[in-house]
């Protein structure tokens, strides 16, 4: 069956807004929500102005500009796999797959004034580094692992540490926030005290409030 005339102007017109669409849509997607659960939740119409606004990017793309809103921090502490026993270190990790491990710099994390070597690993293809490990004198004294794009972080007061990571498995471009894990040393252990989930409050301007 042949196509009237009227028809093919109605496709045309439809498939050139559809057109338009996808490229307006296209060229904005860089300041997309940070996570589909960020877009739902934590969003605020307030204008960006008002705001000094971090922002987070991923592949050299724009993502999204938030603010960081913080819960009170808990002692109700959700699972961590870590172990403060310790035991012989066998030696540096190698790359995970093109991976390589990085090396903060050194810290006296339990007060006695001789710092510790600080080994940040990935052990799995996505979301990392994972593992967060403490040497000292050829004996690990820390461990920390499981945890997605895990970070450590030393405490000005030389008693222990943070350790922060994120609050979802949604992979490496969509952070919603982040957890943060403090750890004293007491009893010759490294021991989690409190925990405090940070989540990243979008900010809709007038570039990406369409969205």
């Amino acid at each position: 069956m042949k196509m009237t005339l009227k028809a093919s102007v109605i496709l045309v017109i439809f498939c050139a807004g559809f057109a338009v669409a996808w490229f307006i849509y296209g060229y904005r997607s860089p300041v997309s929500p940070l996570s589909q659960q960020a877009r739902r939740d934590l969003n605020t119409s307030i204008p960006a102005k008002y705001f000094d606004l971090g922002t987070y990017t991923y592949d050299n793309y724009l993502v999204s500009e938030y603010v960081e809103i913080g819960e009170l921090p808990t002692t109700e502490i959700g699972f961590i796999n870590y172990s403060s026993d310790i035991k012989p270190f066998l030696g540096d990790p190698k790359p995970y797959l093109g991976q390589e491990p990085s090396y903060p710099d050194p810290s006296d994390v339990d007060g006695d004034g001789r710092t510790e070597r600080v080994i940040v690993t990935s052990t799995d293809m996505t979301r990392g580094p994972h593992r967060v490990t403490l040497v000292k004198d050829n004996n690990q004294i820390f461990e920390i692992s499981d945890l997605p794009t895990v970070s450590f972080i030393p405490s000005p007061s030389g008693n222990g540490f943070y350790i922060r990571a994120k609050l979802d498995e949604s992979g490496t471009c969509c952070e919603s926030g982040y957890r943060t894990i403090r750890f004293i040393y007491e009893n010759g252990k490294f021991t989690p005290v409190w925990e405090q989930k940070t989540k990243y409050l979008r900010v809709i301007d007038e570039i990406s409030a369409f969205i």
